[in-house]
């Protein structure tokens, strides 16, 4: 019993850790960077999913998209995914918190109660890492694309892979490891 509770905190918490990276991936602006050097002066360009943000050292100045219809499709794509797998993930958290045998509730749940509890965690955990890896999977790929992209003039400076990219991977592999 006591191992099969450790089990199952530690979904929770791998559940609840998936949750966290994701909202926070989402939020995050540092989707793609891209950093220029003219003579002595160096601007940071960072796209996100929100605002697209220029640091020129002294100064950091964030722009949100204009319209609904300017933000480019993988990123709107994103959007709506990583908001669905914050969802999701909150939950599959909330239901594996429900479902744990250690936590004593103020109404009886029987076993097999907590056992559909169990898998409907599992599900909704599943489904939060698909949304939260199908969308930084194709940034990436994008990202990555458009990097090696044979015809864009060398001396041109090309978008790297920012931050948001790893806490995204990071969320839906955490998020998955609680599935059934």
């Amino acid at each position: 019993m006591a191992l099969v509770c450790e089990v199952a905190v530690a979904g929770f918490i791998l559940a609840a850790l998936g949750f966290t990276l994701s909202c926070v991936a989402t939020a995050m602006n540092a989707w793609k960077t891209m950093t220029t050097t003219v003579a002595v002066l160096s601007e940071t360009t960072v796209v996100g999913l929100w605002y697209t943000c220029v640091d020129q050292g002294t100064q950091w100045e964030c722009k949100a998209y204009d319209t609904f219809l300017g933000v480019p499709s993988t990123l709107l794509a994103a959007r709506c995914l990583l908001v669905l797998s914050d969802l999701l993930s909150f939950l599959g958290a909330s239901v594996t918190f429900i479902g744990l045998r250690c936590i004593r509730l103020p109404c009886e749940i029987t076993s097999r109660t907590r056992g559909a509890l169990t898998a409907c965690a599992g599900v909704l955990c599943s489904l939060a890492a698909a949304t939260t890896l199908v969308p930084v999977g194709a940034i990436t790929y994008q990202t990555v694309q458009e990097f090696w992209d044979p015809n864009f003039p060398d001396y041109m400076p090309r978008y790297e892979l920012g931050d948001a990219v790893f806490l995204g991977w990071g969320s839906g592999v955490s998020s998955y490891q609680d599935g059934p």
